[in-house]
């Protein structure tokens, strides 16, 4: 069996609106259309909730959210990719 492996190269932007509403975008690679999982925080998005996901790129518009540091990861598969950053 050929495993994914997610990788994520960048995220725009690295802020957001507390109101939500902002379109973020990763890129990376080994993301599968229905097997991938966008976490922020404790907010999961997925393809057909409010992300389009691709083999290479994620796009999503946040849910309102309180104001904090969130961890943005990504998990494919059961295995995750966490971007290090202080985000949204």
């Amino acid at each position: 069996m050929f495993n994914f492996i997610p990788k994520v190269t960048t995220m725009m932007p690295h802020v957001g609106s507390v109101a939500g509403g902002t379109k973020m975008t990763l890129e990376g690679d080994g993301f599968l259309t229905k097997s991938t999982l966008v976490m922020i925080g404790q907010v999961p998005y997925y393809d057909g909730h409010n992300a389009r996901i691709n083999g290479s790129h994620i796009e999503l518009n946040t849910l309102p959210a309180e104001e904090n540091t969130y961890t943005v990861s990504v998990t494919v598969n059961d295995v995750e990719a966490i971007y290090d950053c202080d985000c949204f």
